[in-house]
């Protein structure tokens, strides 16, 4: 039913006795970017970047360093230049929730199931 409305479902188990779910978090969203790429089209990519930039703005590369392969959705120009711009920004939990938060908000929108 997830596939045939164009979602995504990502199953993950959190292992209790590692206590390290961000971690596992992490792995599955970046997953799902992998995801993304397969199934959306480069339209629907294109537009979920723009979406991604307009929702994270300068914190986009710091969006990539939790999610590497959020890098593959965007366009080379793009990735250099963010790059350029972001080198040596520090995170802490409350900016990492928030970009986290952000990128939910837009891959999993009504228009991106």
């Amino acid at each position: 039913v997830v596939e045939l409305s164009g979602g995504y479902a990502i199953k993950l188990k959190f292992d209790q006795v590692k206590g390290r779910p961000l971690l596992e978090l992490l792995s599955a969203l970046n997953g799902l970017c992998s995801l993304i790429r397969e199934r959306k089209s480069p339209q629907e990519i294109q537009i979920i970047v723009s979406q991604l930039t307009e929702s994270v703005g300068s914190d986009l590369t710091m969006l990539g360093r939790l999610l590497p392969n959020v890098y593959s959705l965007l366009p080379q120009g793009q990735l250099m230049k963010e790059a350029r711009e972001q080198v040596g920004n520090r995170m802490n939990y409350q900016s990492v929730c928030f970009i986290l938060r952000q990128f939910i908000r837009v891959v999993s929108s009504k228009s991106n199931p």
